[in-house]
């Protein structure tokens, strides 16, 4: 083994310090033999000392005994030498999965000799996952590539798309830079459009979509009106309401309940009227909605695009549609899936209430019992209700620079060590550190290229005036 330094100055339990003496740097894994064991260790800081000394400062993570991850009882001894960590040595401590079969290929372990990183499919779709990015640092990008992983096994998948970002993946990469770098990751571009299925509440805004979205718009229950109302009704609009329903005796579309609600001789009518006029106007609601097992569908992820449409329409779609997913899967009419809520902070926001709060928290709380996976995915964790952060038990990680968000990150991924916050604010937009349930320690991965078309690439002003200027 190459020896990449000696133990100097401080070491302890959970981390050391040494001279580098050959070919190291930040990030690197190494290894220490110590008291029978080799220890291996990841360097997370390299400086240069008064004397000119190059030092580093290394991270324990420990070596393993009958299959479970252990530090050492004492620090690493002044003086052992410090050698770079072989490839197998780096796996087997890591309890990295190689089996492809049963992982989402996600990239190459960074610093690591092209080490796969397989995320085990059974605990990414049942445990929940959180991917946390800031504005611009790719984190539609990846999960794009999960995505892609997820429809090549077959997980039945519905993605929440607010922006309609998701709908290019039916086409192939087409990106020259980025298919260069394809052969290092043993894929090739290629399209998914015989498993995706696109859904849009309006069609002349996403005219790329498969169909309209439609929604079950007959014999909804007092409580399911309720639920998708802007603001709390008083106790008067209620009983209006309630009145109209009697009437109606529980067979009724929208339409035949906004109608009964004109016939009340009570002026409060004309404060929810609205509301119902623009629910039908939506074409939302209908008597022939889209079935829920052609959305839920082994070998298909459906793409609820929701661009252009307004954000209490939004939640109206998300707050029904999970409703009816959730209660469709707990009495097995659906197969288990997997929903990636984009902009996530949007429905389920800290510290208020959204129409899909409720939802949303029970999915989070009850899904994994009944396989119904969760994903949310936001640029602010801050902005995330804490509960259901916390019920993600993987983290993806990519940069965050914002000091609120970060420390909302700490708080919510169990052994994570304040020094990583660092790390996260510099992370380049190739990469992303995975932390939870998923891997025994954090791990800063090198993310695929996709094999699809990334429709959510921010984009160049100064090329759109130069296609506009031509058509003129």
């Amino acid at each position: 083994m190459e020896v990449v330094g000696e133990v100097f100055g401080k070491s302890e339990i959970e981390e050391f310090e040494f001279i580098a003496r050959g070919k190291v740097g930040k990030s690197d894994y190494v290894i220490v033999n110590h008291e029978g064991e080799k220890v291996l260790a990841q360097v997370m800081e390299m400086y240069i000392n008064h004397s000119g000394r190059t030092l580093g400062r290394a991270r324990v993570i420990g070596f393993v005994r009958e299959e479970v991850l252990q530090l050492p009882r004492r620090p690493i001894r002044i003086g052992s030498k410090v050698y770079k960590a072989p490839k197998n040595t780096v796996i087997k401590t890591l309890k990295l999965n190689l089996d492809y079969k049963k992982g989402l290929f996600y990239g190459f372990l960074e610093k690591a000799e092209k080490v796969p990183i397989y995320l085990d499919v059974n605990k990414f779709v049942t445990r929940h996952v959180a991917v946390l990015a800031q504005s611009g640092a790719g984190k539609s990008y990846d999960v794009g590539v999960l995505i892609e992983e997820l429809m090549e096994k077959d997980v039945p998948t519905v993605i929440i798309d607010p922006h309609g970002e998701y709908g290019s993946m039916k086409f192939p990469n087409d990106n020259e830079d980025e298919i260069k770098m394809m052969e290092m990751f043993g894929i090739e571009p290629k399209g998914y459009a015989e498993k995706i299925w696109e859904l849009a509440p309006n069609l002349e805004i996403a005219p790329n979509a498969d169909e309209k979205l439609t929604l079950r718009g007959y014999n909804l229950s007092l409580t399911e009106i309720l639920g998708i109302m802007p603001f709390k009704l008083s106790g008067g609009q209620i009983g209006i309401i309630v009145d109209a329903l009697k009437d109606l005796k529980g067979k009724y579309t929208l339409e035949d309940l906004r109608n009964k609600i004109l016939e009340s001789k009570n002026n409060l009518k004309y404060e929810i009227l609205p509301i119902f006029e623009e629910l039908i106007e939506s074409g939302i609601f209908s008597k022939k909605p889209i079935p829920l097992n052609e959305i839920v569908k082994v070998g298909r992820a459906t793409i609820i695009n929701l661009r252009g449409i307004t954000s209490w329409l939004q939640e109206v779609i998300v707050t029904r549609l999970l409703s009816e997913l959730f209660n469709a899967r707990i009495r097995g009419k659906i197969p288990p899936l997997f929903l990636i809520l984009e902009e996530a902070h949007n429905f389920i926001p800290a510290n208020k209430q959204a129409l899909s709060s409720d939802i949303i928290k029970t999915i989070a709380g009850e899904g994994r019992k009944f396989g119904f996976g969760l994903c949310v995915v936001s640029q602010r964790p801050s902005k995330i209700d804490e509960d259901v952060l916390s019920q993600c038990g993987t983290k993806i990680i990519k940069r965050i620079t914002n000091k609120t968000d970060l420390e909302a990150i700490l708080a919510s991924v169990e052994g994570l060590e304040p020094t990583f916050l660092d790390e996260i604010a510099r992370l380049p937009p190739q990469q992303a550190l995975v932390a939870g349930v998923i891997t025994e320690v954090p791990l800063f991965v090198h993310v695929r290229i996709r094999r699809s078309k990334h429709g959510g690439a921010t984009p160049n002003v100064l090329e759109e005036i130069a296609k506009i200027k031509k058509k003129f």
